[in-house]
């Protein structure tokens, strides 16, 4: 399908209403279209296309027509209507060329103003909850699909930097993803074990709520949709296979929060949700575990993930291993909490963790599992434990 099928209304709203200006100017100065054809030098199906919003005019067919009908005054007005309206619809094709890091540093404005993201997606992890590793290889499959300039590890620290900024800004993070994302492995095993563990960290982090739509849910309202951003109540950014669409008409805007809210209320959340992601890391044990190019950026969160080797080696022996390991770090191998000598406290709570943690018991329960591991880190005499 081509790509103008899939434009906001928006933009072809703002495309329409320079294409009906256009047409007024000619008019007003008493034009036909074959006139404006001869003085500008353009056959008179371009100015067919320009007048009827077919075709966008580019800022030179602006001037000419201005020229043409002796309004040359109206023109820097009517270029600025043309790029509002042109910047509503983006190619990805066109916006790489500059280079994916730039691509990623100019979302850093308006980020920087948004006090409270709303995302849902139905494709991938969202960008400011990615980890370095499966950023570069979601880059990497962008880069490669639709071309561009080879700066993809550039642009993964852009993005990590970009997702530091909005974490230190204090800025409230909602997002709601369909379990089909959990499930769709980038990069290999070991990289997405580590991804999906992240996730189990920020679901504990106090301006974060995530939650996922289980797989099977019966929806009468709203079908799987299109992946998209609420920046506050000021503009939607919708991404699509061809390019990315800025919503802005409060009309629009309306939808999606709506669409948002009722897939909001499809989620689950809490111990459910961490359920799912649990279903997914221990999926990954049946993948082949081999060595993947690793990116080299440090995390700038709080959570460090360990090497595919030793991940490898803690899946084969129990997933939940890998699972409390990447999202409460003790050591630099992820070794299951251990109590502080002479603490009856700390060697209650690990033996509730164990009881929780051992896939197949009878009090088997992962996201008890995770809390029970942050309570045994957390406490006082657990903090030293360190190698």
């Amino acid at each position: 399908m081509a790509a103008t099928h899939h434009q906001s209304s928006a933009a072809l709203a703002a495309r329409q209403r320079l294409a009906d200006r256009l047409r007024e100017l000619r008019l007003d100065a008493g034009l036909s279209g074959r006139d404006v054809a001869a003085r500008t030098g353009w056959q008179p199906s371009k100015v067919s296309r320009l007048e009827t919003g077919k075709t966008p005019p580019a800022d030179a067919d602006i001037r000419a027509w201005c020229a043409a009908c002796e309004m040359d005054e109206l023109a820097p007005d009517l270029i600025a209507a043309g790029r509002a309206a042109a910047s509503m619809y983006r190619e990805w094709r066109r916006l790489q060329r500059a280079g994916l890091k730039n691509l990623q540093n100019s979302h850093v404005p308006s980020y920087a103003r948004t006090k409270e993201f709303r995302v849902y997606s139905s494709t991938v992890v969202p960008g400011m909850l990615q980890t370095p590793d499966y950023a570069l290889a979601m880059l990497r499959s962008v880069a490669a699909f639709h071309g561009g300039v080879g700066d993809v590890e550039a642009a993964v620290q852009a993005r990590m930097e970009r997702s530091e900024m909005v974490r230190n800004s204090g800025s409230r993070l909602v997002v709601v993803l369909e379990e089909s994302v959990l499930r769709h492995v980038l990069g290999g095993a070991e990289v997405m074990a580590a991804q999906l563990g992240a996730l189990l960290s920020a679901m504990s982090a106090p301006p974060v709520s995530l939650g996922i739509i289980p797989v099977g849910t019966l929806r009468q309202d709203l079908w799987t949709l299109e992946t998209f951003t609420l920046l506050d109540a000021e503009r939607v950014s919708v991404e699509l296979l061809t390019a990315a669409v800025t919503v802005t008409a409060p009309s629009e805007i309306a939808q999606y929060r709506r669409a948002f809210a009722a897939m909001a209320e499809h989620a689950v959340y809490g111990a459910p949700a961490r359920e799912l992601v649990a279903g997914a890391i221990q999926s990954l044990s049946q993948l082949p575990w081999n060595s993947v190019e690793r990116c080299g950026i440090p995390e700038t969160g709080a959570s460090t993930f360990v090497t595919p080797n030793a991940l490898s080696r803690k899946v084969a022996m129990n997933p939940i291993i890998a699972l409390t390991g990447p999202v409460f770090l003790t050591d630099p191998l992820f070794d299951p909490p251990g109590p502080a000598p002479g603490c009856d406290v700390c060697g209650a709570l690990i033996e509730q963790w164990r009881r929780a943690s051992v896939v197949g018991a009878p009090e088997y329960d992962p996201g008890r599992a995770s809390d029970f591991a942050v309570e045994i880190r957390r406490h006082p005499h657990g903090k030293g434990r360190q190698a």
